[in-house]
This record gives C-alpha cells, structure tokens and sequence, in this order.
C-alpha cells in the first residue's frame, strides 16, 4: 500500500510519518519512510547551485521529472517488500510549489497522471503563521522557499487539490499528534482491508 503525505514546509510531514511508521509497525505490519527527493543529497546540491542562473520553471520541472523517475524505478520494488509505503511528499508537492512559483504546470500534470497512484494521499495542513513558527526552530530556513508569500500560494494550490479531489485526505496538523496518527492509522488500515478483501475475492 501505497501512502503520500504533502504539504507546506513547516507541516508537520516528517513528524507525522515517524510516528505513523512506528505506530503501524507495533500492530505488524512491514512499513518504509520514503523521500524521493530530498534537500541536502548530491542531486539537489548540484541543481541548487543553479538557481541564480536558471528560471523557477526549469528548477521546478527538474525536480518534478527527478521525483517521478524515482518513483517508477523504485515503487514496484518497495511493494514486494513492504506492506506499507509512506511517502515524505510526492509530485502533489511539485504542484503545488510550481503553482507558487507561478509555472506553466503543463509537465508536472501530466507527470503526475503518469506516476504510480497512491492508495491514500493526505494533506498535512497548517496556517502559514504555524508553519513559519516552526520553520524558525530549525537550524537553517530555506529562505527562496520557505518564506510567507510562497507558502499562503503553495498553501492554497493544495487545497484546491484537495477540493478537486486529488489529493483524498485533509489533515489538521496543528491539532495534537496523537489524534493525527490514530487518523492516519485508521485510515491505512482500512485501505489494507480493502485491498485484502479485493484479493480474496479476485483469487490475488
């Protein structure tokens, strides 16, 4: 089973995840955290680099493509592996920050009818005020992105996912997190039922 968690940065994604991941690993299920694209690897450092050079556009295409190769070469293998695949963002978030960026999203939306569908995507939703809040703790803010005008953009564009029904899950993680896992929880558990159910009827 395929899960996506999005969201601004500041959310409370890489939070929520863990605690998922050891959550659901209590009741014995097999599970992986998984970042297709991260900040800090040789990939993005190198294409970082370039940012004073390159257009919002490129720079977010680029991401985008990188996300969803990753993605195909390595979903069909996490799934022999693992009963429950939990994502720290995936191409909802290129969307999302193309759109801030005010890009043409012609590519990131056909990346994304393309790429494996998740079983479960969630929105990790915050007012920007919390996020940056949070942001403010951490050693280093990422200024070109993290900063208010660019959130409240990106902010609104995963909600209109959301209202479309893209992304299927709105979560409030400004509420305790507790509450949040045990929603989470609940709600992978009912897709992995589901699932179950298909496969004994369709002799899976």
């Amino acid at each position: 089973m395929l899960a996506t968690f999005s969201g601004i940065d500041g959310s409370g994604k890489s939070t929520l995840i863990s605690a998922v991941a050891e959550r659901l690993r209590q009741r014995g299920l097999e599970v992986e955290t998984v970042q297709l694209v991260a900040r800090h690897t040789p990939f993005f450092d190198r294409l970082e680099a370039l940012i004073p050079e390159i257009t919002w556009q490129s720079f977010c295409d680029i991401v985008a493509f990188e996300r969803y190769r990753a993605a195909c070469d390595r979903i069909t293998e996490l799934q022999s592996r693992f009963d429950v695949l939990l994502f720290d963002r995936y191409l909802y978030s290129d969307y999302a920050y193309a759109e801030a960026h005010n890009c043409e999203l012609r590519l990131i939306k056909l990346l994304m009818e393309r790429a494996p569908a998740p079983d479960l995507s969630l929105l990790c939703d915050v007012p920007v005020e919390v996020a940056m809040s949070r942001l403010r703790l951490r050693d280093e803010i990422w200024s070109v992105q993290e900063n208010v005008p660019l959130l409240e953009r990106a902010r609104r564009a995963f909600l209109e996912l959301v209202a479309s029904g893209t992304i299927m899950l709105q979560l409030d993680t400004s509420r305790p997190l507790e509450d949040t896992v045990e929603s989470v929880c609940n709600a992978v558990n009912a897709r992995l039922d589901s699932q179950a159910r298909f496969e004994a009827r369709n002799g899976v």
